[in-house]
Order: structure tokens, then C-alpha cells, then sequence
């Protein structure tokens, strides 16, 4: 916390707007996605993400993806850790059913809201030539097999406060 994570995520998901970048990032506390919306000024940028919230159908995203970074936000504060990971286990393989080689998938606080499952399932992605960003202040949430797993597979990191565990 503090450390510079947050600031960091919206600089490269900046970027990926200013480029028309297509995939999905998912913010389970939806700031994110706010100052996103307020940092980006030019008219074509604008045009190149859509927003949604929690409560975006599939339909919906099968249609924005084609052309544009689908930023969903959820709402943590308002709604609670619990009911956020419950909404966030159906909503996030919804939302990564229809990307593509070369598009994105950014999870926000990710190893609070993917099962050990599903956080498997989302490092084969990496296979199939999806950009994966997992946004996260520890490893410490993940299990020993999880952890083995990300490093074997994970090519970047970045680490501003290391702690034991994220340290090895």
C-alpha cells in the first residue's frame, strides 16, 4: 500500500487507451476506473475503452471487444469483500471468454478475487498470446503450488516493497 502500484496501472492502461489496445481490465474497487475516465482528454482516445459495471452482460462484451479495452468496475466499498470475489468468480471468465492473441487482461488486487482454479486457468492465457497484468500487493494470498506456477510462467515483475515470500 502506497508504494506506487495503483499509479503505475493507470499510467500503463493509459498507454493502452492512447494506443487502442483491446482486452479487459477489471477494477473491483471501480477508482481505478475513475480516474481513468477523468485522465483521458482527447476525443479519440475516448473512443478507443468502453466502461461498464459489475452488472455488464455477455452479450455486451462480445460487442466491445472487438475494438475497444473494456474497463469494469466493481464496488468493494459499497458492496463488501465478499459479495465483490462472489460477483468477480462468475464475471471475470465472462469477461476473458472472447479475448484474442494480443489483447489484454488486467486484474486490479487480482489474487483477492480469482480462485486458485481459475488463477491457473488464467496463466495458460499467457500461452495463447493474451497479455496478462495481475495487479497485486502480495503474493502471500496465493498457495505454494500458485506461487511455483506464476513464477515459472511470468516473465515481468514488479515489485516495490518486497516481503519474504515475494522476495524469493
Amino acid at each position: 500500500t502506497g508504494q506506487g502500484k495503483s499509479t503505475t496501472l493507470l499510467q500503463m492502461v493509459l498507454a493502452l487507451i492512447k494506443n487502442n489496445q483491446t482486452g479487459v481490465m477489471y477494477d473491483p474497487y471501480g477508482d481505478l476506473v475513475k480516474t481513468i475516465q477523468k485522465s483521458v482528454i482527447t476525443e479519440d482516445s475516448k473512443k478507443n475503452f468502453i466502461v461498464f459495471d459489475q452488472s455488464v452482460s455477455e452479450e455486451e462484451i462480445k460487442t466491445a471487444i472487438k475494438d475497444k479495452l473494456i474497463l469494469v468496475r466493481s464496488r468493494k466499498l459499497q458492496e463488501g469483500g465478499r459479495m465483490t470475489r462472489d460477483r468477480a468468480e462468475h464475471l471475470i471468465p465472462m469477461l476473458t471468454k472472447y479475448l484474442k492473441k494480443n489483447d489484454w487482461l488486467i486484474v486490479d488486487e487480482a489474487f483477492d478475487y480469482l480462485t486458485d482454479e481459475i488463477i491457473l486457468k488464467y496463466l495458460d492465457l499467457i500461452k495463447q498470446g493474451i497479455k496478462v497484468i495481475f495487479s497485486e500487493s502480495t503474493l502471500m494470498n496465493l498457495s505454494e503450488k500458485e506461487r511455483r506456477e506464476l513464477l515459472a510462467m511470468t516473465k515481468n515483475f514488479i515489485i516495490y516493497k518486497a516481503r519474504n515470500i515475494d522476495a524469493k
